[in-house]
């Protein structure tokens, strides 16, 4: 299990600054390139934000605060926009070719009440949550994300902004923590060989727990 703070940005991989108040870089996890590199990340744990205080009460699906998240995607990344506040995300990219300044992806926006397996492109960041089938459900299927064939490391963190809009920022105030078990499973074209999980090498720390949205004075 990896711990996931919710101070960390996901915007902040291979060693860029990923916004302004504060944050922890994003943990990545490297593997080979492979067509057929599939990911299961499951985590429980719970975050809040804004140094309201009080009972962690974000799950690892984030939090409604009937606006949802809407945070501009910086360093080549895409921008981060759905339904809930503070879940937990991911990104796939090619640490041989990533720079900062390429265009970033389309936007892949996330349901959260409805959450699905995902194929998404290079540095296209994508909705986990905990990683099941159905909002907050621990009994639901886990989901399973493809990484793009070129992509070699994946990254986890949050996306977090004043009131959720605009480019990332407000991370220092976000106490709490995920649990992160990532597995790779590399599927063959063969149906009847059975692949078997894969063991990650984790580069940099964990991530951190996240909360409600600040709102203006």
């Amino acid at each position: 299990m990896t711990p996931v703070t919710a101070q960390t940005s996901i915007y902040a991989v291979e060693a860029q600054s990923g916004a302004s108040g504060g944050h922890d870089a994003a943990p990545g996890f490297t593997f080979a390139p492979n067509a057929n590199n599939f990911f299961n990340v499951l985590s429980t744990g719970a975050t809040n934000c804004c140094g309201l205080g009080g009972p962690l009460t974000f799950p690892a699906d984030g939090a409604d605060n009937g606006v949802g998240t809407n945070v501009t995607g910086i360093n080549s990344l895409s921008s981060a926009v759905g339904n809930t506040v503070l879940p937990l995300l991911g990104v796939f990219i090619d640490s041989n070719t990533f720079n900062p300044l390429d265009t970033a992806p389309a936007i892949l926006p996330w349901d959260a009440t409805n959450p699905s397996s995902l194929a998404p492109l290079l540095n296209q960041v994508f909705y986990i949550g905990d990683g099941r089938a159905g909002l907050n459900d621990i009994a639901g299927t886990a989901l399973s994300f493809q990484a793009p064939t070129n992509a070699n490391t994946l990254y986890l963190g949050f996306a977090d902004s004043f009131a959720f809009i605009g480019p990332p920022s407000f991370y220092a105030d976000n106490p709490g923590s995920l649990d992160s078990a990532v597995t790779l499973n590399v599927r063959t074209p063969n149906p009847n060989q059975i692949p078997e999980p894969t063991t990650l090498a984790l580069m940099g720390l964990g991530v951190t727990g996240l909360g409600f949205r600040r709102k203006a004075a």
